[in-house]
């Protein structure tokens, strides 16, 4: 399994850190590993692709509470921005509406305002950060009321691709985030 890019570095400089630091980056980079490092999971008495839809939207969910993790270590709130264009091209394609659809329908307006108007924005093209869209994949996985078929994922091996490609952003995103920080200290 691979650390974040910075890890070395960070061990390296693990005398300036207290043991309650050094335990939140730990648990940054456990989570950060699981979701780098899954290749897939095994489940008896299901369709493969169906499995595979699981796998990637498990991903994406892992990938998201590493960036969580992280954001915790950092004592910072949920700001990281998470940016690809081609990834965002690739979501807004009018062949994943129903997605789309249904990934805004998992934010409940009433508990989840802010990130609903933000997904809002995202599909509305009056944003370019994909957190949004992330978080809504991670609440339907996590939990619980994701199906492959909602989302179109058992049928649709593009759209299995898409989520693969969404977990590897938000890894590459706390990557690059973690790399900064220790490169500040």
């Amino acid at each position: 399994m691979t650390d974040p890019s910075a890890w070395r570095k960070f061990v390296a400089q693990k005398s300036s850190y207290s043991a309650n630091e050094f335990a939140a980056f730990s648990r940054f980079r456990a989570r950060y590993k699981l979701a780098h490092g899954l290749d897939s999971i095994t489940v008896k008495s299901m369709a493969e692709a169906t499995v595979d839809s699981y796998f990637v939207a498990l991903r994406v969910t892992l990938a998201y509470t590493a960036l969580e993790s992280l954001e915790n270590a950092l004592s910072i709130g949920p700001g990281t921005q998470v940016h690809n264009s081609k990834l965002l091209e690739r979501l807004l394609h009018e062949r994943n509406s129903d997605m789309c659809q249904a990934l805004l329908d998992s934010i409940d307006p009433k508990t989840h305002p802010k990130e609903r108007k933000k997904f809002q924005k995202l599909l509305a093209g009056e944003s370019k950060n994909l957190r949004s869209a992330a978080y809504a994949i991670r609440n339907l996985m996590a939990h619980g009321v994701l199906t492959a078929n909602r989302l179109g994922l058992d049928k649709s091996q593009a759209r299995r691709k898409l989520l693969n490609d969404f977990a590897e952003c938000v890894l590459a995103t706390a990557d690059t985030r973690f790399s900064k920080y220790v490169s500040s200290q």
